[in-house]
């Protein structure tokens, strides 16, 4: 059964901490050069490994649309939850 509005926003916090330590990966995948990120990008990471709290609270909004988190909920699995942070980081987030 895939979960409604309420649904989603009573699981999001439970899904805060996972989304933050995806993010946290991701900043320090692109920190330390993975996939040949410009240097603005580096410094955009850098600038915002303070903000992971305030990053994640904002992201897991995008994840809680996520057909895998709408199916499952919280059971939505670490590879599923990386790749729609990385998707968001990169879409709505950081710097081209």
């Amino acid at each position: 059964m895939a979960l409604n509005y309420v649904d989603r926003e009573t699981l999001r916090p439970q899904l805060v901490p996972r989304v933050k330590e995806a993010i946290r990966k991701f900043l320090l995948y692109v920190q330390g050069g993975g996939g040949t990120p410009s240097q603005q990008r580096k410094d955009w990471c850098t600038a915002n490994m303070p903000n992971l709290q305030s990053l994640a609270d904002q992201i897991s909004h995008y994840c809680t649309s996520e057909t895998a988190f709408i199916d499952t909920g919280t059971s939505i699995t670490d590879a599923e939850l990386q790749s729609r942070v990385e998707v968001v980081l990169n879409s709505f987030f950081m710097p081209a």
